[in-house]
């Protein structure tokens, strides 16, 4: 049994721990010099302790870092202060806190805006998931606006044939899905499959699989079997069945959205 003392998680806290507390000797001898460091060194940190679910001393560290960036605004990249925001974001929503993760996010995005930052994945990242906490609550308008900018976003920065992409119209295909606008949903799910499929170039990659399958269901809702089976034949049996026990249109999950912009996660 593994010893959660000694796991890898807990040897990264304790590593990151020690940069943490090193980097803030430094910084309390030169600010200016160590300032930058500082706010990395707390955000690590912070992202380790969320992924140990351990809320409290994740907002503690963000807070922090939030501090320390807010206190020196002209001297911290705007891109840095988005970042926090979309960091504590998704520490709320990890908490179930839907309105706080909101008001963080906004406030990324309004940082955002007052700095000109237009085209940048972190934006694209809020966008993305402001627009799934903003379908759970059935704000409909509001959800499609956020897809539709995290869309045009990414597109604009890597290209249409991106993964990244492809998790954005598999998600406006579960917006759909869930607005029963099935042919719509069936459209974003079929671009969906065909930017993973030439990026993938496999059909066991998972992104392909969840792909296949919700194509394949929102195929078989319109009445176009063939094409529904064609699909499954791609995904184990089983996988199959348990996905339609399921109401189909699995979306990117928060968790899995910042995964997959590992960049500015």
């Amino acid at each position: 049994m593994l010893d959660p003392h000694n796991s890898p998680l807990q040897k990264a806290i304790e590593e990151a721990s020690r940069i943490l507390e090193t980097t803030r000797r430094r910084a309390h001898l030169d600010s200016s010099q160590y300032r930058g460091d500082l706010i990395h060194a707390l955000t690590v940190l912070a992202a380790l302790r969320l992924k140990q679910e351990d809320f409290t001393k994740s907002d503690r560290l963000y807070r922090e870092a939030e501090m320390h960036a807010d206190e020196e605004w002209k001297h911290v990249a705007p891109e840095i202060r988005v970042k926090l925001k979309s960091q504590r974001g998704y520490l709320r929503e990890c908490r179930g806190d839907t309105e706080g993760a909101i008001l963080c996010y906004e406030a990324g995005l309004e940082i955002a805006e007052e700095h000109n930052i237009t085209l940048s994945e972190i934006r694209a990242v809020i966008h993305n998931n402001l627009a799934i906490l903003f379908k759970r609550a059935e704000k409909w308008e509001q959800s499609e606006h956020h897809y539709k900018m995290a869309l045009v976003i990414l597109e604009a920065l890597v290209g249409a044939n991106s993964d990244k992409v492809a998790a954005i119209y598999n998600n406006i295909g579960t917006f759909y899905t869930r607005r029963d606008k099935l042919k719509s949903a069936y459209r974003m799910f079929r671009r969906a499959l065909g930017i993973r499929e030439r990026f993938f170039k496999d059909d066991s990659h998972p992104d392909v699989q969840q792909s296949l399958k919700n194509l394949g269901a929102a195929s078989r809702a319109l009445g176009l079997e063939q094409e529904a089976q064609t699909c499954f034949d791609r995904v184990p049996e089983k996988d199959v069945i348990l996905f339609l026990q399921e109401v189909f249109g699995n979306e990117e999950t928060e968790q899995e959205t910042m995964e997959s912009f590992s960049e500015v996660a």
